[in-house]
């Protein structure tokens, strides 16, 4: 199972993404946050978001760089700011051909962009590259922590 957090204030976004993971080959838990403030919450374990059975922390986070109140770049800013909070690769999406987005983006420390999928195959790929890139993280913490013992 792969723990995905999803922040985007685009409903039709949200729920594209969640069918396509449903259809995916993986086995994806997404939750969502509509707002960098939702994320925030959700990543201190605060608010509705404090029970960690039924909220996570994800093994993953998708970002819209350009959320309505405090863009993604400010979640992105908080994030390496915020010691304890835990790291998990972020994958960030925007408009295509953005190129100083995708710039500042990886200067915040994202660990990917993508351009916003446009119809369902292009949601579906990300949902498997998802998978692929949270599988690939999820072997690597697991080898770390056998090396550590």
């Amino acid at each position: 199972m792969l723990d995905v957090l999803l922040v985007d204030d685009d409903h039709s976004d949200l729920a594209s993404f969640g069918f396509a993971a449903n259809e995916a080959d993986g086995n994806i838990w997404l939750q969502t946050a509509s707002s960098s403030g939702e994320a925030m919450e959700y990543l201190r374990s605060s608010g509705k978001y404090a029970d960690r059975k039924l909220h996570p922390i994800p093994d993953l986070l998708i970002l819209d760089l350009h959320l309505a109140r405090m863009a993604g770049f400010g979640f992105l800013a908080w994030r390496m700011k915020s010691p304890r909070i835990p790291r998990m690769p972020v994958l960030v999406l925007s408009a295509p051909r953005d190129e100083g987005a995708t710039g500042r983006a990886l200067r915040l420390k994202a660990d990917g962009y993508f351009p916003r999928p446009e119809c369902f195959e292009q949601w579906m790929a990300l949902a498997r590259l998802v998978w692929g890139v949270g599988m690939i993280r999820s072997e690597e913490r697991r080898v770390g922590k056998e090396g550590r013992s």
